[in-house]
């Protein structure tokens, strides 16, 4: 902060032995200066002042020498086909981390490659018994959460429901669906 403040000083005394012309853009400069932190002048060169002067330095040389926009438009069309090889490759790369992660669980030598042989079996395992749950939880009635469903709702076709709490439901006056809120018309019942 003591050398900005420094340049402060410099431009105060500077403006001071100049006309008026001159003098207030550079007092101006100097207030701006002090009322501001180091860190935001150093930004708003980095991020403003430098790249307009390499723009403008841009378009300059692109006016003297035009081959410079040849040049650089050149580069793009060389560079376009690696950015979409790179680009196919990260996806294919996204695409199969999964298949990748079963593969090394199901490996028959998994255990020789991993010393954590054990742990990816207890991992497995665990995916396993997660899957049964969800599968579970697809076949429970939603409103007990214990029972499987069997009433296929119309006209909205939802299976939510076991007999019992449908019974529940269509005691009440207007019958609605517990997912939807549609209005019940009829029901099937159904077996998965």
């Amino acid at each position: 902060m003591s050398r900005l403040l420094n340049i402060t000083d410099v431009l105060d005394d500077f403006a001071a032995g100049l006309n008026e012309f001159w003098a207030v853009p550079v007092t101006l400069l100097s207030t701006l200066l002090k009322r501001i932190s180091r860190q935001s002048v150093v930004s708003y060169f980095l991020y403003v002042v430098i790249p307009y002067c390499v723009s403008i330095a841009y378009t300059f040389f692109g006016l003297l020498f035009p081959q410079v926009h040849i040049i650089s438009r050149v580069i793009q069309v060389l560079l376009h086909p690696i950015k979409w090889v790179l680009g196919i490759a990260e996806q294919v790369d996204r695409r199969a981390g999964p298949i990748r992660q079963v593969v090394e669980v199901f490996s028959p030598g998994g255990e020789r490659r991993n010393p954590a042989g054990s742990a990816r079996r207890r991992s497995t395992s665990s995916i396993i018994s997660n899957a049964e749950r969800a599968n579970d939880q697809r076949t429970q009635c939603c409103i007990c959460l214990y029972r499987e469903k069997t009433i296929l709702l119309r006209p909205c076709n939802h299976i939510c429901l076991c007999n019992t709490c449908f019974q529940a439901v269509k005691s009440e006056q207007r019958p609605n669906c517990p997912i939807c809120r549609t209005e019940i018309e009829s029901h099937m019942e159904v077996y998965l």
